[in-house]
């Protein structure tokens, strides 16, 4: 394969690593902001895209098509650099952690279905293999999930118990009250 046609791939996936980043920030807030799924802290401007279903070693020598499919909303995450990443990859509460922000915002069956649909072309049976982890571990990931909504919800009942139901009142430069509804 010639260099060329290398770099026009590596460019390709890097631009659908860089869309799926954009619209996991995007659409995974709460409260207006992404949580990194590991230590459940918001992301701020840092976090590194993490393939957890399906990784890219799993993809490797497949076709293209198939190395740029695993890089989708359904197996992705955006953990923190550094120690969350590391956790979401080698140990198994890093993994279900990742799994159940997957299955919340994404649905468990829908992850069961992109797997089925890559199956056929992942290598060496990684797909089924990852499948039927899946199912092992749903209980798990479910609690994960539920957990993960409960934090969310504290969170929730927190902001909104700084800001009181009339509104905040501060004074303006002209020395005016003024008042912020919520």
């Amino acid at each position: 394969m010639d260099t060329h046609l290398l770099q026009e791939q590596s460019e390709r996936l890097k631009r659908q690593r860089e869309a799926t980043k954009r619209t996991i920030l995007r659409d995974r807030t709460f409260l207006g902001q992404p949580y990194c799924p590991v230590c459940m802290q918001p992301l701020g401007n840092q976090g590194e895209l993490h393939e957890v279903i399906l990784t890219r070693g799993d993809v490797r020598g497949c076709p293209e098509e198939v190395r740029l499919s695993i890089h989708a909303p359904i197996n992705c995450v955006i953990v923190h650099p550094g120690p969350c990443h590391l956790k979401a990859q080698h140990e198994l509460e890093g993994k279900l952690a990742c799994l159940s922000q997957i299955a919340f915002f994404e649905g468990f069956e829908p992850m069961i279905y992109w797997l089925n649909a890559v199956e056929h072309s992942a290598r060496g049976g990684s797909a089924l293999e990852k499948q039927y982890f899946l199912l092992r571990y749903r209980e798990e990931i479910e609690t994960y999930t539920g957990l993960y909504v409960l934090v969310l919800k504290q969170r929730e009942l927190f902001a909104n118990s700084l800001i009181p139901r009339g509104g905040v009142t501060h004074k303006d430069g002209a020395g005016q009250t003024v008042r912020k509804s919520c």
